[in-house]
């Protein structure tokens, strides 16, 4: 009676979950492979709890590869949402652009959005956001970039870098003053030692109002994830 009570308190006590609750992750993962050789009718169970621990610890890539071997063999809903939400996480973007490219559910279709946008494709981003009932406006890059060549500091401060945009002005505007006087000088070998220096700013702010506009619209995605809840 005694040996048989003990059996069953022991059966029923998970060392992995307890592990798990008291943050010791690798511990439990062990456990929880260990559990998988002796329990193989629970592996679905058991793959989709070290998937968990291994996104608690930012581990994505591995986290996917279990997340993938549980939905292999339950085809559940909720593991592959899972496994598109790590993969997403892992910046895996190309592989939910093309997996995702007929989603229909909204979590699918936000998860879509949230690719298109982190692969600069910002206007696919805003139909499939607007379908679903989020009217957001990205910064066009391009346009921000290109405009920088004709009045270089502008595309800063459309990106919203007021500080670095109105510097890059007065530079600019400084170089091309200089390089006027020295060429009205005729002091050519100037000028032309002064070009390069000139061309490395002057590209210089196109770079800079690209990598501006990239990370303002990465805020707006950034906070349509914690709106969203999507993580």
């Amino acid at each position: 009676m005694v040996l048989n009570l003990l059996l069953a308190f022991i059966s029923s006590f998970n060392l992995g979950d307890t592990l798990a609750s008291h943050g010791f992750y690798d511990n439990a993962i062990v456990e929880y492979r260990r559990d998988v050789f002796y329990k193989s009718s629970d592996s679905v169970e058991l793959f989709t709890k070290i998937g968990n621990l291994l996104y608690k610890e930012g581990k994505y890539s591995r986290a996917a590869q279990y997340y993938s071997k549980a939905y292999s063999i339950s085809n559940d809903d909720n593991t592959k949402y899972k496994l598109y939400k790590t993969l997403y996480k892992n910046g895996q973007y190309d592989i939910l652009r093309s997996v995702l490219s007929d989603a229909n559910r909204k979590n699918d279709s936000l998860l879509l959005a949230f690719s298109f946008a982190r692969l600069s494709e910002y206007g696919k981003s805003s139909c499939i956001l607007k379908k679903i009932g989020y009217d957001v406006k990205f910064t066009n890059p391009y346009f921000n970039k290109y405009v920088s060549y004709v009045i270089p500091g502008s595309g800063q401060i459309l990106a919203g870098h007021f500080k670095d945009g109105l510097v890059a002005m007065v530079i600019n505007g400084a170089f091309a003053y200089y390089g006027y006087y020295l060429y009205k000088s005729k002091d050519y070998i100037t000028v032309a030692l002064t070009i390069p220096l000139f061309l490395r700013f002057y590209l210089g702010n196109a770079t800079a109002a690209w990598d501006f506009t990239i990370e303002k619209n990465n805020r707006i995605i950034d906070g349509l994830e914690n709106k969203t809840g999507t993580f």
